[in-house]
């Protein structure tokens, strides 16, 4: 397959990964993308034969924290890299290591950017029977104090599949936190910078009732 995506990158945090984060790296390299970054956040020694083997694939960038500091810490490092890095580039796709993101909708949010290159992208999920119990419940409270109190209208707010313009890497950069928050300051700087968020449904995937996330 050759489908270029030549000006988007890849970030990829990862925490302790398995079988999922190997499979998901060698199905996106079957396209063409910038840069596939995966940053491993302090994983464990078992963990490292995963890693080692993602250096084997073309066009995937390692980066090693020595110690666990959090996804948001992760999800920094892999744009500070990528803002210094000297390249075109329109913008990047985080996903998830665990297998909760398809290959084929992390390729239909980066289809989605070809008009929209300046929009911030969310691949969202639709809660509906089968859903784990914290995940529909943690996601509609968070999605009505966001509407209620930030004018954040999003379907779902949990997601770790967006696509971030190159224009907000420095502002995402200043963000206060380095753990699972991060991505909610990063829905309200979004929000105040007045980017339009434009939401791609996806498939839902839930592994161990989504308890491996990073």
């Amino acid at each position: 397959m050759n489908t270029s995506f030549s000006s988007l990158a890849i970030l990829i945090p990862s925490y302790n990964p398995g079988q999922n984060l190997l499979d998901l790296v060698l199905g996106l390299s079957s396209y063409q993308w910038n840069e596939i970054i995966v940053v491993n956040d302090g994983s464990s020694n078992e963990s490292q034969i995963f890693f080692n083997n993602l250096k084997n694939i073309d066009n995937v960038h390692v980066i090693n924290h020595s110690t666990n500091l959090g996804k948001g810490a992760a999800l920094k490092t892999g744009i500070e890299y990528l803002k210094n890095k000297k390249t075109r580039l329109d913008g990047l796709i985080t996903a998830d290591s665990d297998g909760q993101h398809l290959v084929e909708d992390i390729v239909k949010v980066a289809q989605s950017t070809k008009n929209r290159k300046n929009d911030v992208i969310f691949g969202v999920r639709s809660f509906e029977e089968g859903t784990p119990l914290k995940s529909k419940f943690g996601n509609k409270i968070t999605k009505y104090l966001l509407y209620l109190f930030n004018d954040i209208s999003i379907d779902d707010t949990q997601t770790g599949l967006r696509y971030l313009p190159v224009s907000i890497f420095s502002k995402l950069l200043t963000l206060p936190g380095n753990k699972y928050e991060y991505e909610l300051e990063c829905l309200f700087a979004i929000r105040n910078l007045g980017y339009n968020i434009t939401q791609i449904q996806i498939k839902p995937v839930y592994i161990d009732d989504n308890a491996g996330s990073h």
